[in-house]
Parts: structure tokens; sequence; C-alpha cells
């Protein structure tokens, strides 16, 4: 039965996918397969641990940050194509989900270097060193040492849309005490970067091989230093999860790349822990 649901679950996505320029609802989605709207959102929720609505407006979105950095269109136009009839009601969702105004992603994903991440990060060794304390450690598994990672860190109660709390480095990352405002369950969220893909194939394109991601819940000591190390298996991304959306990994990479290019200028760290 759970195998059924979940090929259900698999075909309505797709589904999404290809009609996010139509004003699909969740009583067309669960009736495709056979779902009362209620049976339908449980089960969704259940299985991409985001609803239905959320995880529609995600697919929209990383379709819209592709538009942007890819095609010449309008935000506008890019508005229509990603199946909202209001450019306001776009342009306040994108700001929501991806952390800054649709306009601005398009020039700071713009900036993002077209070249293989494993030589940026010969570039960048001295500034990527990790750091030698923290409360928690974020340790993915079975990672490659030129692999380029970023780890999110939030509460499991809190909000998804949150776009700080990011920190980034190589083959292992620590999590600073500063991004843990509170004792209590936190979940980290991992996206690793192949050494051969190019920044763009892997935050906005999000192509086939280009990143690996993984999960993982724990709970922040209570008092004083731990060290405690949290172990993040990575996997490649399935059908079934939502696209990564946030803007930091994309300004990260961007100002890390303006730092080595011959002309050198002022990053903006967007809370970097570098």
């Amino acid at each position: 039965m759970t195998g059924e649901r979940t090929s259900a679950i698999v075909r309505a996505i797709s589904r999404m996918r290809d009609q996010l320029h139509e004003p699909l609802t969740l009583i067309d989605i669960a009736q495709t397969e056979h779902f009362s709207p209620f049976h339908f959102h449980r089960v969704f929720r259940e299985i991409t641990t985001v609803t239905p609505a959320r995880f529609l407006a995600a697919l929209r979105m990383a379709e819209a940050r592709r538009l942007l950095v890819h095609s010449q269109l309008t935000v506008a136009e890019v508005s229509t194509e990603v199946g909202y009839r209001s450019t306001g009601t776009f342009t306040t969702q994108f700001t929501r989900l991806v952390g800054i105004p649709p306009e601005r992603f398009r020039r700071v994903a713009r900036a993002l270097p077209d070249r293989p991440v494993a030589s940026l990060l010969l570039a960048a060794r001295s500034v990527l060193r990790p750091q030698q304390w923290a409360r928690v450690l974020v340790r993915p598994e079975n990672c490659d040492p030129q692999t380029l990672l970023f780890v999110h860190c939030r509460p499991v109660r809190g909000d998804r849309t949150q776009h700080h709390n990011w920190t980034s480095g190589t083959g292992q990352v620590l999590l600073p005490i500063d991004t843990l405002p509170f004792p209590g369950e936190y979940q980290a969220q991992v996206i690793a970067i192949a050494p051969s893909a190019t920044p763009t194939e892997a935050l906005v394109n999000h192509a086939a091989g280009s990143y690996l991601v993984g999960t993982a819940r724990f709970r922040s000591p209570l008092h004083g230093p731990s060290n405690r190390q949290v172990t993040v298996p990575l996997r490649q991304p399935l059908s079934i999860d939502p696209p990564p959306l946030s803007v930091a990994p994309v300004r990260l990479l961007a100002d890390l790349a303006n730092r080595f290019a011959p002309a050198k200028i002022t990053p903006n760290t967007a809370h970097a822990h570098f």
C-alpha cells in the first residue's frame, strides 16, 4: 500500500511539473489519483514532508529561477510562464520562498562562476578552512573532499522559509553556536555540489548528478560546549523532494567567486561562516 501511495504522489508531482503554467487546484490533482482532497493532502504531506500547495509553489519558483537566469523574459512574463495571473503575487511569493525579489535574484545568479566547483575551491581553500570548534558539528556521510557543502539549520517547528543560518565548507561543516538560538529540536539540511558541476548546474538548473542532498534531526545541547557530531547521509535528490530555493547558497558562491576574480569587490557574506 505504501508503494502504491508513493507512486500516486510521484504521478501527481509529475502532473504539477507538466502544468506549472495552469491554475491547478488541490481538487484537480487529488481527483487525478482518485483521492479525496483531505486524504490526498494528508498522504502528500506524509511522503514529501510539505503540503501540495507548498510543493507546487516550490516547483513554480524553481522554474522561475531558471527562466530568470537563462532567458530575457521580464518578471511579468516569467510570472505568467509559471502560472501566476498577478505579477505582484508572484513577486511576493518569490521573495518569501527564495529570499530576494526576482530581479535581484537574476543579478546575483548571473554572477555565478561558469567553472567547476573543484577549480573554485582550489582558489578559495584558505577561506573555506573549517572552524575548530562549535557546539554542533554536522558531518555529511561519504563526502568527496572536493565537494562544496552548504548546511542550513532551522528549528523543526520553525519557519521553513528562513534564509539565514547557512554555513559552507568542504569535507566537514561546523554549525557555529550563533546559528542555534535556543535549545530544542533542529533539522540540518545539506546541499553537496559535485566537484565537476558548475554552480549554475547545481543551484539553478538542478541538473541530475550535480548535487546531493541530506537531512537529519538533532537536539541542541542545553548548556555549555559539547562538540556534538550529527551525521547526515547524502543521496541523490528524488522526485518527491522539493527543490532547494533559498538564495543563500547562490549568493555565497557568487560572493566567493567575486573574492577571487581579477577585479575584487567587497563581498556581501549573507551570514556566511567561512
